[in-house]
């Protein structure tokens, strides 16, 4: 007797069709989901007055010294997000919740529930520059709402070392239900180069990849790509996913400002795909990190990767064999040096292979749901 496939819940703000949303983390999800089961999106909705709270928040931290965070507050729940219906959730066999611990927290089903998330609540305190200097209600209040939420899960997937601890320790999660599975990349298998050409000599072209200028240390990128010039070692720095230029690089010959990359688009996503494949190395000296997809989908063409030693990172970077992961505070100086010695030591060449193999090993979505479905299967089966 056949074995009925299961009804999968997507429990997301974010439709699972979109490769835009998340970097394309919830499109590469629901895919891979859906060879599990079937999967149904159950789309969180927002209350009418959903955008005056947004305005509102916006405004007050403009205005005032003091920050506020109300997504992911009981607050935010109470007033902004429409509740589910208990009946609907029910005809589900599993649902997985992906980055909505608010909504979480409060639903009524008597489901089995898995949760997905890069970072809880108390780990992004102070760490991402709009969660800094939030007043102590709205820090209890935030990690209480996290609580609540993975205390109803069956089993937490996190994408981090980084992430997992911090539900262990701050949020007095079991270990045994908190689990690490890396993120893939959101590049199509078919658009991988077969062969990686070693870079340890002729001109460098390093990439930036990413969308928040300031938090992913674009600054330091360019002071690191005129530093390797001036050491005599000819290197450009293509930028990709700035929507506007960022100052005082459109004189600069070493730069070139490619613009923000929709991958929606097919011909974005073609130029984004072609930078990628023609790059010697990824350079992304982020100073907040909760995982990266852009790591993954570097080395997934063999790039190895320059960036610092922050939040989950280290999961998708492994220092002196992938690349380097400098300290928090580094300079663009320390960069170029960093790239410098793997240069003229040959060491770049090996970061090269070592990134790939990393990416097949881990870094794909399809041992990400092979690892899933485990996972799944082991709490259904109870």
């Amino acid at each position: 007797m056949p074995i009925r496939p299961l009804k999968i819940g997507f429990l997301s703000q974010f439709s699972p069709n979109n490769r835009r949303d998340s970097s394309g983390t919830n499109y590469k999800m629901a895919e891979h989901l859906s060879k599990i089961g079937h999967l149904h999106w159950i789309k969180i909705r927002r209350q009418p007055w959903n955008r005056f709270v947004e305005l509102f928040e916006k405004a007050f931290n403009k205005l005032s010294p003091k920050k506020i965070k109300l997504d992911g507050t009981l607050l935010w729940g109470r007033f902004c997000e429409k509740p589910l219906d208990k009946k609907e959730l029910d005809r589900y066999d599993i649902i997985v919740a992906f980055f909505c611990s608010n909504t979480l927290a409060r639903l009524n089903t008597d489901t089995t529930i898995i949760y997905f998330t890069d970072a809880t609540f108390p780990c992004m305190l102070d760490y991402y520059r709009q969660w800094t200097n939030l007043p102590l209600w709205n820090r209890n209040s935030g990690t209480q709402v996290e609580k609540a939420a993975m205390d109803k899960a069956s089993a937490i997937i996190v994408s981090s070392d980084w992430a997992r601890n911090s539900a262990v320790q701050d949020l007095n999660q079991d270990k045994r239900k908190v689990h690490v599975v890396e993120f893939g990349a959101n590049i199509d298998d078919s658009d991988l180069c077969i062969e990686i050409p070693h870079t340890s000599s002729g001109a460098l072209e390093l990439l930036f990849l990413g969308v928040d200028w300031e938090r992913k240390g674009g600054a330091i990128a360019i002071d690191a790509i005129n530093h390797l010039n001036n050491l005599g070692i000819k290197a450009t720095l293509h930028i990709a996913g700035i929507k506007n230029p960022p100052a005082g690089i459109e004189n600069n010959p070493h730069v070139n400002f490619m613009g923000f990359l929709n991958k929606n688009i097919p011909e974005h996503y073609r130029r984004l795909v072609d930078v990628i494949g023609r790059s010697t190395a990824l350079l992304l000296p982020t100073k907040a990190e909760c995982a990266g997809i852009a790591f993954a989908e570097a080395e997934a063409f063999g790039l190895p990767v320059f960036s610092h030693d922050t939040g989950g990172v280290s999961n998708y970077v492994h220092d002196g064999c992938t690349g380097r992961l400098l300290p928090l505070g580094s300079t663009g100086a320390d960069f170029a040096e960093a790239i410098a010695d793997a240069v003229r030591s040959g060491a770049i060449d090996r970061y090269s292979d070592n990134a790939r193999a990393l990416y097949k090993e881990r870094l794909n979505w399809n041992t990400w749901g092979e690892r899933v479905s485990v996972i799944i299967n082991s709490i259904v089966d109870k």
